[in-house]
């Protein structure tokens, strides 16, 4: 009988000649030194805060639900692609080092840590634009519902208590402040998993600074401190409307530190 050499799709692992993932690993892994490994590291946590800031829901078991789903269908696609089979793996640690690279922070700068909140105020400088206290009220509820559905009152309440200028500040205060500012409310808003309470959503945010000609911040993460700070500091100002010209309810005022930015 004679024997005949099967040969299989795809390249074949040997011991004189590895197959293409072998060698793949074996080259990054030798390649993975000093800066390289550095960039990679640095650029992979972008990619993954990137990625889960884009996920549709505020629920973090919803969020994971996804990345499970798409991690089942990209091993499922693998494991059926056929001839192509020894060729997925390489193919996608490799594009994920190349994405990871591109993404990857300057050498002794810092990855996306630095505070993002002064940019679109910059932007306005930059075009003459003259931002008022309303704008940059509306940037600073841009920032604090950005990745999510939207802000409930008692959230905006605490948020605002923890300046100085606001410590004295009821809750009931925020729909007449945000009735001054003609920005709309619902009395019904999910927020995540927290659902039938009164807020303000970020699709009527989103809306109102377009109207207003501003585009939001970058997609990042930080401290909203900034724009409250302005914000404030606008109330303060002169030439900024009172509570009453904003249609506020002039007796919410009465602390001495909520009379600072009101």
């Amino acid at each position: 009988m004679t024997d005949k050499t099967i040969n299989e799709p795809g390249e074949q692992h040997t011991e004189d000649s590895p197959g293409l993932a072998t060698r793949a690993v074996d080259s990054l892994r030798s390649g993975l030194t000093g800066e390289a490994a550095t960039a990679l590291l640095a650029g992979s946590g972008v990619l993954i805060r990137k990625g889960w800031q884009a996920l549709p829901d505020d629920n973090p078991l919803a969020r994971l639900g996804y990345v499970g789903l798409g991690g089942y269908i990209a091993v499922y696609a693998a494991a059926h692609a056929g001839p192509a089979t020894p060729f997925v793996a390489p193919t996608a640690v490799l594009g994920w080092c190349i994405a990871a690279w591109t993404v990857s922070p300057e050498p002794g700068e810092e990855p996306e840590a630095e505070d993002h909140t002064d940019h679109a105020e910059e932007e306005a400088e930059e075009d003459g634009i003259e931002l008022s206290e309303r704008d940059v009220f509306l940037l600073w509820l841009e920032e604090v519902t950005r990745g999510r559905s939207g802000i409930h009152f008692t959230e905006l309440h605490e948020r605002l208590a923890k300046h100085p200028a606001w410590a004295g500040m009821k809750r009931t205060d925020v729909g007449p402040l945000l009735r001054g500012y003609g920005i709309p409310t619902e009395r019904s808003l999910r927020v995540g998993p927290v659902a039938g309470r009164t807020g303000v959503a970020r699709a009527a945010v989103e809306g109102l600074l377009s109207g207003a000609g501003l585009s939001p911040s970058p997609g990042v993460e930080s401290s909203d401190s900034s724009l409250l700070e302005t914000w404030c500091d606008l109330r303060e100002s002169p030439g900024s409307p009172s509570g009453e010209e904003l249609g506020e309810d002039s007796s919410s005022a009465s602390d001495d530190q909520l009379e600072r930015c009101l």
